[in-house]
């Protein structure tokens, strides 16, 4: 029996499945070589907590006062080289408020807050230093290249401007997220996790008054002649009150300013009778003010005192006929003053 063909086939065979061998060794050191150089991103930081330092905000703030602004700079993403085309930018969360200076606003928490915010952003680092508002939409690209950003990490910087938009509820209130880093990948494809920014518990501290009665009318009973016989004497006096609701630790001064008939003795705190030319009016007379049994400087700021508690402060003042040193006739005895409150 002659064996010759047998090895020379089975050598063929060997050769055809090494050849084969190669050729799928090959696609798939192509297929290996083309991911290697597809590009990859990382947040670097998922979750950064801004502090917000507690707000001291004034009752009578106009709405649309800025009132305050907190910033922070975040390493936000990490990317190998491999795209085409990189956008960076910055997302606004929260519930939107009306626009203030053509600003998007957003409420930081509850209504009962009172308290909106601005956001602006930028990436010195990654792009330029205009710090970029978002102002149209919930997100704003301030920066964008063709390939991939050279910087690692790539950066933001986030600015929050606050606002007050509406009345404020004084309190402890809850953090919130506020806004995000966000970065797109070939005009296409977002990237997740964004890199969000939480504000972290702050407290809201108010300071001020409302007036409780604006015009406030104090009538004196009726005298006779006899009680003011003498110059300096005084009569009918009536204690009454500026009342007033303010917040705790409002510092609370009191201005009172005489009325169109002007002041007689500023260092008594005595004011003209309404009318003097009247047939009607009293002659001989004139209204003192006191402060805790101390008259009154018109026109000048008295301290009053600090608020304790939160509500009810009441400006105690005491108001009584004067006799002065013209010839005295009866009649009636108005006076009018102004009061103004300021506090801090």
């Amino acid at each position: 029996m002659l064996l010759i063909y047998g090895p020379h086939t089975c050598s063929r065979q060997s050769l055809r499945l090494k050849s084969m061998k190669g050729k799928i060794i090959a696609t798939i050191l192509f297929f290996y070589s083309a991911l290697g150089f597809a590009g990859e991103c990382t947040t670097n930081n998922e979750t950064t907590t801004l502090n917000i330092p507690d707000f001291t905000i004034r009752r009578d703030t106009p709405i649309g006062t800025e009132i305050g602004a907190v910033s922070t700079t975040i390493d936000a993403f990490s990317c190998t080289k491999g795209f085409d085309y990189q956008e960076f930018g910055i997302k606004g969360y929260g519930t939107a408020a009306p626009k203030i200076n053509g600003l998007n606003v957003y409420k930081l928490g509850s209504n009962s807050a009172g308290i909106g915010y601005a956001i602006y952003a930028n990436s010195p680092n990654t792009c330029n230093n205009y710090l970029f508002p978002l102002k149209d939409g919930d997100y704003n690209i301030f920066c964008f290249i063709n390939g991939t950003f050279s910087k690692k990490p790539i950066q933001g910087y986030i600015k929050l401007v606050f606002y007050k938009i509406g009345n404020i509820t004084p309190g402890r209130k809850n953090g919130y997220k506020v806004a995000s880093l966000i970065l797109r990948n070939n005009k296409k494809d977002w990237h997740h996790p964004e890199a969000y920014l939480h504000t972290a518990p702050f407290t809201v501290i108010t300071h001020g008054c409302t007036i409780k009665t604006e015009n406030i009318k104090v009538p004196l009973h009726n005298v006779e002649t006899h009680e003011l016989s003498n110059l300096g004497m005084t009569a009918a006096e009536k204690p009454f009150s500026i009342p007033l609701n303010c917040d705790t630790g409002t510092k609370v001064k009191l201005t009172l300013d005489a009325g169109p008939a002007g002041v007689y003795d500023n260092t008594k705190g005595l004011l003209n009778l309404t009318n003097p030319a009247s047939a009607n009016t009293a002659q001989g007379v004139k209204i003192q003010i006191l402060s805790n049994n101390v008259p009154v400087t018109f026109g000048k700021s008295l301290d009053v005192g600090v608020q304790t508690i939160e509500g009810a402060f009441d400006i105690p003042l005491q108001v009584r006929y004067y006799r002065s040193v013209e010839k005295l006739k009866a009649g009636e005895a108005n006076a009018t003053t102004t009061y103004t409150i300021t506090y801090e």
